[in-house]
Formats: C-alpha cells, sequence, structure tokens
C-alpha cells in the first residue's frame, strides 16, 4: 500500500524507504531528530512514541487511538487533531519555537512518564498478571 501511494502521489524522488535497519541504528536516527511526528489516523499505543519519550525526543501525535492517554498537550508532548493538517502545522511551530527551558521540561515530563508507566518491569509484571488471569479463567 505504501509503494503504490508514494507512485500514486508521485514522491519517488522525496520519500525514501530505509530497509533491513537494525533497532541500534532506529535509536541513533530516532535519537538525531529534532522531534517524533506520528501523523497516524488509527492507532493503539504506539511503540515508536514511548521509544522515543525515552530518548528524550520531543513528541507531535495526532488524537488517534490511545495516544492521548500517553501524550497530554503540552505536558509532555503536543497533540494535534488527527486528519487536521492546519492542527499539524501548528503544533510543528509551537515546537520549533518553543523556547529551550520550556522545551527541556516538556522533554523531562515525558521521560517520567515513560519510566514510571511503561518500564519493562512494569510491562513484564502487567503481562504476567494478565497470563495467569487467563490460564485460570
Amino acid at each position: 500500500e505504501i509503494l503504490y501511494l508514494i507512485s500514486d502521489l508521485n514522491l519517488k524522488n522525496k520519500v525514501k524507504l530505509s530497509l533491513n535497519i537494525s533497532q541500534k541504528n532506529i535509536y541513533r536516527k530516532i535519537k538525531s531528530s529534532d522531534c517524533l511526528i506520528l501523523p497516524s489516523v488509527e492507532e493503539g499505543i504506539a511503540n515508536v512514541v514511548l521509544e522515543s519519550m525515552g530518548l528524550s525526543i520531543p513528541i507531535i501525535t495526532s488524537d488517534c487511538g490511545g495516544m492521548k492517554e500517553i501524550i497530554k498537550h503540552k505536558e509532555n508532548g503536543l497533540v494535534f487533531k488527527s486528519r487536521n493538517i492546519e492542527d499539524l502545522i501548528k503544533n510543528m511551530k509551537t515546537i520549533t519555537e518553543m523556547n529551550e527551558t520550556k522545551k527541556n521540561d516538556m522533554i523531562k515530563s515525558a521521560l517520567h512518564y515513560v519510566k514510571k508507566n511503561h518500564n519493562l518491569s512494569l510491562i513484564g509484571f502487567e503481562m504476567k498478571k494478565l497470563y495467569l488471569k487467563v490460564l485460570n479463567e
């Protein structure tokens, strides 16, 4: 589907797909970015957002699915209305014009949130509880 869209929208010279990249190199690319934009229309809770929060990268996400549960607008990231390009652009301007102190506070808040709510031991514990519940039923 993505290949079709690239071709259909005549974006072959604008879009580069990277294949077979190690997780370590993906994290390097994220870490070298100014921010992560998640423009999804449908999403649960995107792992790439949690990973980027853990890498101290500012987040701009659409309000799709479970993303509003994770990102609190102007507290630990920015949220725009799904499919609303003007709202996305407004948030992109907000992040580029944000002073360093405010941006760092937002990044710290995101890092604190992800460490507190999505750390590996907590997720493992919750998965174990779920499995035991399913097995007992």
